[in-house]
C-alpha cells in the first residue's frame, strides 16, 4: 500500500518538475521574481534622521537606529542581531569596535579554527569634535 503511494507522488512530482521547466522556458519564472533591494541613500538616510525616527531622543527610535548601523557598519543580518552580547561592541570615545561572537559563517567550532572572526572598528568623528548624529553617542546610550 505503501508503495502505491510512493509511485503516484514520484510521478507526481516528475509531472510537476517538467511542468515547471516548460513554464521556465516560456518566461513564467522570470515574471515572478521579486525586484532587486535597492540600498538606502545617504539622502534617505537623511530623511529617516529629520524625521525622528533615528536618534536617541525616545527608546523607539534608539532601537532603530542601532538597529540599522548595526546592518550598515558591521554587516550584521537579521537574526544576527539577536546573537549580539555587551560583550561584542566596545564604545571609546568617538570609536565603536565590534567584536564578532558567532555568526552565519563563523561558528568558533573546529571547522573554524584556522579563521578569524571579525573585529571592526568604526571612527565617528575626529576626538574633540562633536555633531548631532553621533552614532558613538548613540552606542553609548544603548548601552547604558
Amino acid at each position: 500500500m505503501v508503495s502505491f503511494y510512493y509511485n503516484r507522488f514520484a510521478t507526481f512530482l516528475k509531472v510537476l518538475d517538467a511542468e515547471m521547466k516548460d513554464a521556465t522556458k516560456c518566461g513564467v519564472a522570470q515574471k515572478c521574481q521579486r525586484d532587486l533591494r535597492e540600498e538606502i541613500t545617504e539622502d534617505e538616510e537623511g530623511i529617516l534622521w529629520e524625521k525622528g525616527l533615528f536618534g536617541g531622543h525616545s527608546a523607539e527610535s534608539l532601537m532603530y537606529t542601532i538597529y540599522f548601523f548595526n546592518g550598515k557598519l558591521f554587516g550584521l543580518r537579521a537574526c544576527e542581531h539577536r546573537l549580539l552580547r555587551f560583550c561584542n561592541i566596545c564604545v571609546k570615545e568617538s570609536l565603536i569596535i565590534f567584536y564578532e561572537s558567532l555568526s552565519k559563517t563563523f561558528h568558533g567550532g573546529l571547522k573554524d579554527l584556522k579563521k578569524k572572526p571579525r573585529l571592526i572598528k568604526h571612527k565617528c568623528h575626529e576626538i574633540g569634535d562633536e555633531h548631532d548624529r553621533c552614532l558613538a553617542a548613540s552606542y553609548s546610550l544603548y548601552i547604558t
